[in-house]
């Protein structure tokens, strides 16, 4: 996403009511998408939420292969660690820049040959 919240909606459209049975998506969440239509993403498998597609950034899924992978301020090993990730754990990728995946929407990038995308 690239706004603060993002409405959800009954259908694909603005003139749509906002659902009630959902509170609005918020910036940095990753929202699953099970249909399009004209520039809408329908973002449940059983209810009909819809949010626009200008308000969102596409994301990919990866795992963490290595046993610890650490995760860095920037893209290349002379940024801090700040922090490490296990193996198996699942990741999404914002941003990729010269072998390095950012992986949060500040800054927390991992080197591209220890995670594996999955989508």
């Amino acid at each position: 996403m690239n706004t603060e919240t993002l409405n959800i909606r009954i259908g694909p459209s603005s003139s749509n009511a906002i659902v009630k049975d959902r509170k609005p998506a918020l910036f940095g969440s990753v929202l699953r998408v099970y249909k399009e239509k004209d520039g809408w993403f329908k973002v449940s498998s059983s209810a009909e939420h819809w949010v626009s597609g200008r308000f969102t950034h596409e994301v990919k899924r990866a795992l963490v292969k290595s046993d610890v992978l650490n995760v860095r301020s920037g893209a290349g090993t002379a940024f801090p660690k700040v922090g490490s990730l296990d193996k198996g754990t699942e990741v999404f990728i914002y941003n990729r820049k010269d072998g390095w995946s950012k992986i949060a929407m500040d800054d927390q990038w991992v080197k591209d040959s220890f995670i594996d995308l999955t989508s």
